[in-house]
C-alpha cells in the first residue's frame, strides 16, 4: 500500500469490509497505533512503518 492518503478508520479497528476496494490506506503497522507521523501527513516520510 502506498504511503499516501488517509488511514482507513475501520481498518484501524479491524472492521473494514471493503478490502482492496477501500479508497483508504490499510497498513498493518498502523493497527492499534494512534501515533501519527507528522512527516507522513505532509507526504514527506518514506519509512515503511508510516
Amino acid at each position: 500500500m502506498p504511503n499516501q492518503g488517509e488511514d482507513c478508520y475501520f481498518f484501524f479497528y479491524s472492521t473494514c469490509t471493503k478490502g482492496d476496494s477501500c479508497p483508504f490506506r490499510h497498513c498493518e503497522a498502523a493497527l492499534g497505533n494512534e501515533t501519527v507521523c507528522t512527516l507522513w501527513q505532509e507526504g514527506r516520510c518514506f519509512r515503511q512503518v508510516c
